[in-house]
């Protein structure tokens, strides 16, 4: 009978045994999926994130985020422990006798884990790296928590109560519920409420399913209901890691939109805080519309080295698409929620609404958790870091054309400047200064920095009569009934103004006077180009020496009235023009748009005289030039832009070919240099040509009683001045010719709205070019 009954046990013993190995099978059946969806996924993501730098629009949709890899790394590394503890111990004789409950109850905690780490993961704001190994540390804790109630059950056994620990080890795997259920009710605002309810109701039935299982195992008549039961939780692990992926996607596809989201919030924001309306000339709805197709998929970008560290942000060299070097403005808040999105959206807002070829190129903005993207023409550099490279060469050749480029940086900034200005109502940049200013690879000129930049409210317009006797405004006949000042902006309080000291210098006299309560206008930026004409002039310059430096002696001295001293080789109409604009009353300034038309005046003054010195040089290569025809009435010979470029060079006029490149530009905007066909900007190339508008071998008309020369009578404007009623009003002014031939592109520029066109020859009115006549001579 005893002998009976041993065989007995061995035989239950036996078929437990078996029984166990079958239920661990399965456990191992289900870390392996999970370490083959967490590899899989890896590999997926890697795979196609390269498909999607090359532009492959589906394999972009393909990628999720990059922040879930560390994730996906520490649920591969923690199942692939479980699949190689359970592959070596699984063919011994480790399980046959018992198996540890705190090693069983770690297999149950390896399930959870997967569960719990997603939706820690969804309540989380950011996705930074230490808000990452935070959602692991949390995830781990409330995974593994019940192993010390185990701990300390098996510690201090007790026979006669097993059966109240076990219950009371379900009511302790009950608590891990509440998570799930909460989350059930009130979804966290990510990936999408359906998804997040699906993973809480996969976790929620695996944990009560394994608490009936447990307690149907305790009960002697459902022991064997349990066994199948068991079967039944395995094989629903298997399928679940299929939610978490669910859940990863969706949640990607949150963060890929939530980018177009910010940007209808800013209607709210704006309704909340009392924002003034910040408008395109079409209205907010247009500039949030035009924001929207501006949103970047993160898998077609790619951060390639640090560049510079901001303030408030990183810039980073990148590429789009591999195929685009572009500058990324990253910035990584310490939350990511809609709000925080919709404030840097307003920068994107602005940058989406301008195109201009002296604003910097604006690819898109990309939300890439943890940071904020926006996504840039790569430049050279700041045109800060251009004049200390200048300040840094100690010599300058004679003969370099510096104020020639000095003016078409101050012409680039000046025109970026006033196309804000341009829009109704305006938008006002608020940080005019060099290093708001980015050098592209041709030396030109674009702003950037719109992260302070508002709309100028419909205040109640003034009108402040300008002083008379300034020279630069009365030559250009400037409009006196639309002077600065028009039109203001409050500094609202979530926009509010603050001085830094770095700005100061660049800060105008009224909005260091009124504080955050001041009057930002369209002068107050004309002031601070103003300032930056000056750097661009005297790149070594110190505007106040006697301050030292000092923050509060420099707000001083603007204050009282003081500016930057300009150097005596300065030009009159130069010096002119950055006087009156940073006049200390602001009515007073001219607008942007004046100091373009001056600054337009100076180059062609400058092109002029260059062109006089390049075309006898040219005339020595009349091997590569050809005559052909231009359209015009007469024919004109060309040239290709490399010659030009190189002549450029040779004669140390620039330094390299980009700055030859530039001049070749304020050329051609000068009118005094034309592409063949009137299509292209100037470009360093062997096959494009150019002509002169004034051609050595352009046949003279003069008359034999004229006084010009024949190269000054080929230029179509002196040949028009060539009759004797031009020439009796003109003299005694022959030995200022050659200022007078120089100074002839101002007379097309100030005449330029009353300018008619017959043909090819310009009739300017009788008036206007008398009046030309006597400003020039």
């Amino acid at each position: 009978m005893a002998i009976s009954t041993g065989h007995e046990d061995h035989e239950s013993l036996e078929k437990a045994a078996q029984h166990m190995r079958v239920v661990l099978v399965f456990v191992l059946l289900g870390f392996v999926t999970i370490w083959l969806l967490c590899v899989g996924l890896i590999w997926h993501l890697r795979v196609n994130r390269a498909g999607a730098l090359r532009g492959n629009a589906e394999a972009a949709k393909k990628v999720i985020l990059p922040a879930y890899e560390p994730v996906l790394f520490v649920l591969a590394i923690i199942n692939g422990i479980y699949i190689v503890f359970l592959g070596v111990t699984l063919p011994t004789d480790y399980f046959n006798v018992s198996i540890s409950p705190a090693i069983f109850e770690s297999f149950y905690g390896g399930n959870q884990f997967m569960f719990v780490i997603v939706l820690v993961l969804m309540f989380e704001k950011s996705l930074s790296f230490p808000a990452i190994k935070r959602v692991v540390g949390v995830s781990l804790l409330l995974s593994y928590y019940p192993i010390l109630y185990v701990w300390i059950v098996t510690t201090f056994d007790r026979p006669d109560q097993r059966k109240e620990f076990a219950l009371g080890l379900q009511f302790v795997h009950g608590l891990q519920t509440l998570p799930y259920v909460y989350a059930f009710i009130k979804p966290p605002s990510r990936a999408t409420k359906r998804i997040i309810r699906e993973l809480c109701f996969a976790a929620t039935v695996f944990t009560l399913v394994t608490i009936l299982v447990v307690v149907l195992a305790l009960n002697p008549k459902t022991a064997d209901v349990s066994h199948h039961i068991v079967y039944v939780i395995l094989c629903w692990i298997i399928f679940c890691p299929l939610v978490v992926w669910r859940v990863l996607k969706a949640d990607t596809e949150y963060w890929r939109g939530v980018g177009q989201r910010a940007c209808a919030l800013q209607d709210y924001f704006q309704h909340e805080n009392g924002l003034s309306e910040r408008v395109s000339s079409k209205g907010l709805h247009l500039l949030i519309e035009m924001n929207r197709r501006f949103v970047l998929d993160f898998a077609y970008l790619e951060l390639v080295q640090e560049l510079g560290v901001g303030s408030k942000s990183t810039v980073f060299q990148g590429t789009l698409k591999m195929k685009t070097h572009v500058a990324v403005k990253a910035y990584s808040p310490t939350s990511c929620s809609d709000d925080v999105v919709a404030a840097f959206s307003h920068e994107a807002a602005m940058c989406s609404v301008l195109n201009h070829p002296n604003i910097v190129k604006f690819h898109g903005m990309c939300v890439a958790p943890p940071t904020i993207c926006l996504v840039f023409q790569l430049c050279q550099g700041s045109l800060a870091d251009t004049l200390k490279n200048q300040a840094r060469r100690r010599t300058v050749h004679p003969d370099r054309q510096q104020l020639l480029i000095s003016i078409g940086q101050m012409l680039d900034a000046a025109r970026a400047v006033a196309y804000l200005h341009s829009f109704s109502p305006p938008f006002v940049h608020c940080n005019i200064k060099p290093s708001s200013f980015l050098v592209d690879a041709e030396c030109n000129v674009q702003l950037s920095s719109f992260g302070e930049s508002r709309c100028v409210t419909n205040a109640e317009r003034r009108t402040v009569i300008p002083k008379a006797n300034v020279p630069i405004l009365e030559e250009k006949q400037f409009a006196i009934d639309s002077p600065m000042g028009t039109t203001e902006s409050q500094i609202d309080s979530i926009w509010s103004f603050h001085i830094e000291k770095n700005s100061t210098e660049y800060t105008a006299p009224e909005i260091i006077e009124q504080g955050d309560q001041g009057v930002y206008g369209e002068a107050a930026d004309v002031y601070s180009l103003a300032i930056t004409m000056w750097d661009i002039l005297h790149p070594t310059g110190d505007k106040f020496p006697q301050t030292n430096g000092d923050h509060v002696q420099v707000i001083e001295e603007i204050l009282h009235g003081e500016r930057p001293r300009l150097s005596n080789s300065t030009p009159l109409r130069l010096r002119g023009i950055i006087q009156r604009s940073w006049h200390r009353d602001p009515g007073l300034r001219p607008s942007a748009k004046q100091v373009v038309i001056a600054l337009e005046d100076v180059q062609e003054e400058l092109c002029s005289r260059l062109v006089l010195d390049l075309m006898s040089d040219l005339g020595e290569y009349s091997s590569v030039v050809s005559e052909s025809s231009t359209g015009s009435t007469g024919a004109y010979h060309t040239f290709p832009g490399a010659l030009l470029v190189d002549r450029l060079i040779d004669r140390r006029f620039v330094r390299c070919p980009a700055e030859a490149i530039r001049v070749g530009n304020a050329l051609m905007d000068s009118s005094v240099l034309h592409h063949i066909d009137h299509s292209r900007s100037f470009e360093n190339c062997a096959t494009t040509r150019y002509y002169f508008e004034f051609d050595i071998s352009h046949p003279a008309q003069e008359s034999s009683s004229s006084s010009l020369s024949q190269i000054e009578l080929s230029m179509p404007m002196l040949a028009r001045c060539s009759s004797p009623a031009r020439q009796s009003a003109m003299h005694g002014h022959a030995v200022m010719l050659h200022v007078i031939v120089a100074n002839w592109g101002s007379v097309l520029s100030a005449s330029r709205p009353l300018v008619s066109v017959d043909g090819n020859r310009i009739k300017l009115p009788e008036s206007q070019l008398e009046n030309s006549c006597y400003l020039l001579c």
